[in-house]
């Protein structure tokens, strides 16, 4: 397991890994993105026909991103997590919020959330 300063805020490109960010977050027990949404998430965006939008990064660990369907905010908190006009995208089976190892993928679940139809079928959505 790495060390970390926890007096230092984590850079944006510093990645757990899975394991070692599924094994912090069962301490407390909350759940992170698996292969599974990943796969579906990355498969979707490859399918975009135009770059994404570019994120206003506001410190460190904190973008955001004004959309036609609210403010999405990405922030690191032991991974990233996602969130619509303070809503955070949660597992729609435990209401527990998202976490992910990689600040782009993070981005992109955002982003699919807000696109198209309001619930992407991945099993996450927007905290009711």
């Amino acid at each position: 397991m790495t060390e970390i300063d926890i007096d230092q805020p984590l850079p944006d490109n510093y990645e757990f890994g899975r394991e070692q960010l599924r094994d912090i977050l069962k301490e407390f027990n909350q759940w992170g993105a698996d292969e599974i949404l990943l796969s579906g998430i990355r498969r979707r965006a490859a399918t975009w026909q135009l770059p994404p939008p570019r994120w206003t990064r506001r410190e460190v660990g904190l973008y955001e991103l004004h959309t036609p369907r609210g403010l999405l905010i990405v922030q690191r908190k032991i991974g990233w997590t996602v969130e619509r006009d303070g809503v955070p995208l949660v597992w729609r089976l435990s209401d527990r919020v998202v976490f992910f190892d990689r600040l782009e993928d993070a981005k992109t679940s955002g982003l699919l959330h807000c696109l198209g139809d309001e619930e992407f079928p991945d099993g996450t959505g927007w905290s009711e």
